[in-house]
């Protein structure tokens, strides 16, 4: 029997001209679908920009950015695997040898000792609204990584930081807060030699400079209470007053008992010298005891040692402290000129502003999406639609299936 010319085409082969015709059979209901889907998202985001950004239901967020470079040590390298590596032994983390300091810093960024630094100081707790939380803690953190981005660029060895959040300006100052954070992070971890010095210094200038305050302070008293501004003129001239009263009296007894010798004791002369010798006595006395004129105290002979002493000790110290200070000011200049030619190791290139121009969401792109998801998703109704169609037609297969649900 001869069949080469009675092959029957398969009845399960597909042809392009049957789809075509189910297709053009069902174009109503796909275009009708593929039209609501594109209306309703249209409408979706139309709705989303009517609404204040804070209350919107598909808000639009903001990514500030910010541009640091991070200087590798190139005296000794980085090794951030052994026990005394700067970072590795600051942040605790354990950073195989040979890691570049900017993997570092990654890790560093996005710990959570670092983030809950972050979070503390700009209360994001509150912030974000998790006080009613079971664990605001761990909820912020979450919200903090999922929006934080650290990408290093290999080609210009610099590092982009940038946080996204709907509130532009709460993102910048966040990325800023993580540039401040790392920024004193990075100094703090400086070993070089002069820089230590130079904080020893900085040190030392302070200490000596409250001393020579309240040395000064302590001068300014006697100078306040005593009249004493130069202790050994003081001394000098107190000597030669009391020593010049004291022969002045001396001189007036003299005179006094010569007198005697021919003038009666009533003699108007006689009384007069006694007279000047009692008020040098008493001037005598006055400044042996001290006393207050003025408001400035003379002090008495017992308290003048004493006095001599201490404003003598004070000074002597006071001049000690001057040329200390001097001494460590020249070498602080010294050293500050020497810190200052070595590069930072850490740099920020550009800080974060809050954006004018949204980062996200593409809301023309998710039109387009969501408009050919409906498109394909109608072709592929429009296809069930033929089938089922086409199973009610036949009787052998509705057979079956009442068969089934029997």
């Amino acid at each position: 029997m001869d069949t080469s010319n009675n092959t029957k085409p398969d009845d399960d082969e597909i042809s392009l001209i049957d789809l075509l015709a189910v297709l053009l059979k069902h174009k109503k209901f796909i275009i009708i679908l593929t039209l609501l889907g594109a209306l309703g998202v249209l409408g979706f985001t139309i709705g989303s920009l009517l609404l204040p950004n804070d209350k919107s239901y598909y808000p639009n967020y903001y990514t500030p950015k910010a541009i640091v470079k991070i200087n590798e040590d190139s005296s000794k390298g980085l090794d951030l695997g052994g026990a005394t590596s700067g970072l590795s032994s600051l942040i605790g983390l354990s950073v195989k040898s040979g890691a570049s300091t900017y993997g570092a810093a990654q890790k560093y960024a996005s710990s959570n000792s670092f983030i809950d630094n972050i979070i503390k100081k700009m209360d994001l707790i509150r912030v974000f609204e998790l006080t009613d939380s079971k664990n605001p803690i761990v909820s912020a953190r979450k919200t903090f990584k999922e929006n934080l981005s650290l990408e290093e660029d290999a080609d210009s060895k610099t590092m982009e930081i940038s946080y996204k959040d709907i509130d532009g300006k709460l993102a910048a100052d966040i990325v800023n807060t993580i540039v401040t954070l790392l920024e004193e992070t990075f100094k703090n971890m400086s070993t070089d030699e002069n820089v230590i010095q130079k904080k020893l210094l900085e040190g030392e200038l302070a200490s000596a400079k409250v001393k020579i305050e309240s040395l000064e302070k302590k001068l300014q008293f006697y100078g306040k209470k005593y009249g004493i501004y130069d202790i050994n003129t003081y001394a000098e001239e107190r000597a030669t007053a009391l020593s010049t009263l004291r022969s002045n009296f001396l001189s007036k007894e003299i005179s006094i008992e010569s007198y005697k010798a021919y003038s009666s004791i009533n003699d108007p002369g006689l009384r007069q010298l006694k007279i000047e010798r009692d008020s040098l006595k008493a001037n005598i006395e006055k400044l042996e005891k001290g006393y207050i004129v003025g408001g400035i105290t003379v002090p008495s002979e017992k308290e003048l040692p004493e006095i001599f002493l201490d404003y003598n000790k004070l000074s002597l110290e006071y001049k000690m402290q001057g040329q200390l200070y001097a001494s460590l000011a020249q070498q602080y200049e010294l050293i500050k000129l020497k810190t200052e030619s070595i590069a930072p190791k850490f740099i920020v290139y550009e800080k974060a502003v809050p954006p004018l121009i949204k980062s996200g969401p593409s809301r023309g792109k998710l039109c387009i999406i969501v408009t050919m998801a409906i498109f394909f998703l109608a072709i592929f109704g429009a296809f069930i639609i033929e089938f089922i169609g086409k199973i009610k037609q036949n009787p052998v297969e509705m057979a079956k299936l009442r068969g089934v649900k029997k």
